[in-house]
Parts: C-alpha cells; structure tokens; sequence
C-alpha cells in the first residue's frame, strides 16, 4: 500500500524557449501571408472604386466588394456608405439623393472596374440617427438593364433583407 502513495508521476513536459520562439515566427509568417493573399484578391480589384467614391462622397467611408453569393449563382457588386441623408425616408429630396448616389456609383464603377462582369450592382446605404440607431437600405439594380429589381428577384442572396439569419 505504500508503493501506491510514494509513486511519483514523471514531470510535465515542456516547451524549450527556442522552440517556442520559432513557433511565434511561423505563426507571425502564417497569418501575415493569409492576410496579404486575402487583400490582393478580394480588396485590391476595388481600391480605385473606393477612392473615387471617397473623392466623390467625402466622409461616405465606402467599401466594395464583388463576387458570387453561396446561395444563388448571381454575380454581385456591393457598394456600402454612409449617407448624409436618411436612405428610408420617401421625401423628393431623399429619392432624388438615392437615385444621384446610385448613378454616381454606376458611372464610377463602368470606368473604374469590369461592371458587364456583374449581374447585380448593390448599394448599401446608411445613415447613422443616433448613436444606437442607424437607418439602412440595399438598392439593387441589374447591371445590363439598369432596371430596380424586386426582392423576389434576389431571393437566396446573401444581402437579403428578408434571408433568415443562422
């Protein structure tokens, strides 16, 4: 009985100090070079659009991004920016913004980027009431006809409004 409580268990093991720093640097390597190959192939295609729209609409802080959706088989540009102006509101002024906004943004993107590549071009426009709310629209358009497409047109599509969320 007493060879059971005087038996010692071997020592933890442990990392050496050079393997760990090694570690730290092929970690560092890893997530620097993931990061790179995500900027130039998702965000890099679009800086000259966003630039343009940030010249055009100071202080809209926009962001582009484009591709196809899991759900549908769709090609999408998104466009999403801060509005001066409330996107839900129906006033003249606000549809006459909307619409000015929208077709700032076509232009722009036909000369900057390759628009006949998308089917859908998505503005996504928002505009900040207070510091807990924020009022918010998604425009799509098809690219070809220009034509404001219904939401049951873009049912399945990740920019959805009525999608069910996970």
């Amino acid at each position: 009985m007493t060879d059971e409580l005087t038996t010692s268990f071997p020592p933890p093991r442990t990392l050496s100090g050079q393997y760990a720093v090694v570690a730290m640097f092929v970690l560092g390597i890893a997530a620097t070079t993931f990061l790179w190959t995500y900027w130039n192939t998702r965000m890099i295609p679009f800086m000259p659009l966003q630039k343009a729209l940030e010249q055009r609409f100071p202080d809209s802080a926009p962001r582009a991004e484009g591709g196809t959706t899991k759900e549908s088989e769709q090609t999408v540009l998104l466009v999403a920016m801060r509005a001066d102006f409330d996107p839900l509101a129906e006033t003249p002024e606000a549809v006459a913004a909307v619409n000015s906004r929208m077709e700032a943004t076509r232009e722009l993107a036909l000369e900057l980027i390759d628009l006949d590549s998308y089917e859908i071009l998505a503005v996504h426009l928002y505009f900040p009431l207070k510091e807990e709310k924020i009022s918010q629209q998604t425009f799509f358009r098809d690219v070809a006809t220009w034509q404001e497409l219904d939401r049951d047109e873009i049912k399945g599509l990740a920019l959805d409004p009525a999608r069910e969320r996970p």
